[in-house]
């Protein structure tokens, strides 16, 4: 029997285009651009979760950097507090409006401490957002900076009475042996040690006297509440179990409360001629400022 090659062939090319006809066709953004776009938005995406994570937690540690700011100049005020207590203590309650009574009954005061340091850069985020915040005393960097720097400067004060008030007593009560110090008369005292030291006395001694009065109240005042004006600055949604805001008890501590009440007044007609000044002179060569916050 004979083969029909002819057939065979037509069959096989049929077959062979069948299975052609199988076979997908080609698709650009399928087999070339989908690779590539979802490896770019894949990356697209790590790095999106990548910042949000940095950026959650660089605003936690910003948020740490204002709580420790605050508490940190909150542990400072306290300290000079105690300070300028621990100095008042030596002289509260003892003082009349004689100026030269007063320069009698304030002693020579040791101490050993030193000016507060404090980094102004890291409460920047004090500064008032709106016009509003300027009503807010704490909230003013210039106020607190003035405060701490009036408070090293009082230091300082009491270095320099405490350099002129030791010799002076010596001189004092090297000439009358026979006399309690405190009773030693105004004209003596000057006999004793001279006008211009006597000036000298006396101005340095109203100097501390009235500054240590405005900075104990200063101190109190921004103790009891910079912490609820920074409380308005710090996010603590952000800080979980880190801490909290020192607050500042005095309630029921007499010994604070009664370093509130301040000294008399002196009354400077008594001196103001040895001044070469005016009683209102005087009194304005005496005023901190504190008396119109």
């Amino acid at each position: 029997m004979a083969v029909d090659i002819t057939f065979i062939a037509k069959e096989v090319d049929l077959i062979v285009g069948a299975l052609k006809g199988l076979k997908q066709e080609d698709n650009l953004f399928k087999d070339y651009m989908f690779p590539i776009a979802s490896a770019f938005f894949t990356s697209i995406l790590g790095w999106g979760i990548a910042y949000k994570t940095l950026h959650y937690q660089d605003g936690i540690m910003v948020e740490k950097e204002k709580m420790n700011a605050t508490n940190g100049l909150m542990l400072l005020a306290e300290e000079a507090l105690s300070v300028l207590i621990s100095i008042k203590q030596n002289y509260h309650r003892e003082l009349n409006k004689d100026p030269i009574q007063r320069i009698t009954r304030v002693p020579s005061i040791l101490f050993n401490t030193n000016p507060l340091v404090v980094d102004y850069s890291k409460l920047i985020y004090l500064a008032p957002k709106s016009s509003d915040d300027n009503r807010q005393k704490w909230g003013s960097l210039p106020v607190i900076r003035n405060l701490i720097a009036n408070y090293n400067y009082l230091l300082s004060l009491w270095l320099h009475r405490n350099e002129i008030d030791v010799p002076n007593r010596e001189k004092i009560m090297r000439k009358n042996k026979d006399k309690a110090f405190l009773d030693v008369r105004f004209e003596d005292i000057k006999a004793c040690i001279g006008e211009a030291d006597l000036v000298k006395w006396i101005d340095s001694t109203e100097q501390v006297i009235i500054l240590t009065d405005d900075l104990i109240v200063e101190l109190h005042d921004f103790l009891n509440n910079f912490p609820i004006f920074a409380k308005t600055r710090i996010d603590f949604n952000k800080l979980g179990d880190y801490g909290a805001i020192l607050t500042f008890y005095d309630k029921g501590n007499k010994s604070i409360l009664d370093m509130l009440v301040k000294s008399p007044v002196a009354d400077y007609s008594k001196v103001n001629d040895l001044f070469g000044k005016t009683v209102e002179q005087m009194r304005q060569r005496y005023s901190t400022g504190y008396e119109k916050m």
